[in-house]
């Protein structure tokens, strides 16, 4: 694990983290300020989280804990503009997302295999501890991934789980039982 810093970049209104070590850049910013990521996200690929916080009304029901969406692309970008739009539309006019987060390669070697793969050890991460309104959630591991692959993006999501912490994200820490029975398994975290 590396040392992750956390700054604003004031002038696009968003949180930034990074690291000299670590592959990857981690996003946040208010779901209103998108347009501010415009420039940083287009053309890259990666994971996104977007999240509505309590208590919302959704499908006539009351949800007390965040509601969360977590999705990949290899065009972020868009697709969280794309999202945004067709998920409000789904949930009810009163519904909004308030806050995204994105996470992607610094490098732009991040694959969309890399992608898919992050983004199926995050919704394992997150079940149980926010309600989810993904519909892979049930889904078994994505094909297409060799070992070096997997391992690549294994390596990469300790350093994405550390910068989600700062970043603010509280629903995607293992218990010490889990990291143990991830680590029997061959995973990192």
């Amino acid at each position: 694990m590396d040392i992750i810093r956390v700054r604003y970049d004031k002038g696009r209104k968003i949180l930034v983290a990074d690291s000299v070590n670590w592959a990857g850049v981690g996003l946040t910013f208010l779901a209103d300020d998108i347009f501010y990521t415009s420039k940083r996200l287009s053309g890259t690929t990666g994971v996104y989280i977007l999240v509505a916080y309590e208590p919302v009304i959704m499908e006539g029901k009351q949800f007390t804990d965040s509601i969360v969406y977590i999705g990949e692309s290899v065009q972020l970008y868009a697709r969280i503009q794309s999202q945004m739009g067709s998920l409000c539309l789904r949930y009810g006019q009163d519904f909004r997302w308030e806050r995204i987060y994105a996470f992607y390669g610094a490098d732009n070697r991040l694959t969309g295999t890399h992608a898919l793969h992050l983004e199926h050890r995050l919704l394992q991460l997150a079940q149980g501890r926010c309600t989810l309104k993904n519909d892979k959630i049930n889904e078994g591991e994505p094909g297409g991934s060799n070992e070096l692959t997997t391992r690549e993006a294994e390596m990469f999501l300790v350093n994405l789980i550390e910068a989600a912490k700062l970043l603010g994200i509280n629903f995607l820490e293992q218990t010490p039982k889990e990291k143990d029975k991830n680590r029997d398994k061959g995973k990192f975290r």
